[in-house]
C-alpha cells in the first residue's frame, strides 16, 4: 500500500500532488474554466478578453 512506501517516494508523490493543485485549481484557472462554459453556451469569447492582473496601487506609509 502507499502508506508503506519509502519516505522519499511519499515526499515525491506529495510534491507532484501539490504541483497539480497549484497548476489546476487556482482562482484564475477556475475563472477561466467558468468563462469557457459561458463562451460555449453564449457563443462568445470572454476568456480571451481577460483584464490585466490586479496590481496593488496603494501607497505604503
Amino acid at each position: 500500500s502507499v502508506l508503506h512506501a519509502p519516505a522519499d517516494a511519499l515526499h515525491a508523490m506529495g510534491e507532484a500532488a501539490r504541483a497539480t493543485v497549484l497548476a489546476h485549481y487556482t482562482t484564475h484557472a477556475m475563472q477561466q474554466a467558468t468563462l469557457s462554459v459561458y463562451d460555449e453556451l453564449l457563443g462568445t469569447h470572454l476568456h480571451k478578453n481577460e483584464p490585466a492582473p490586479f496590481q496593488d496601487q496603494s501607497v505604503a506609509g
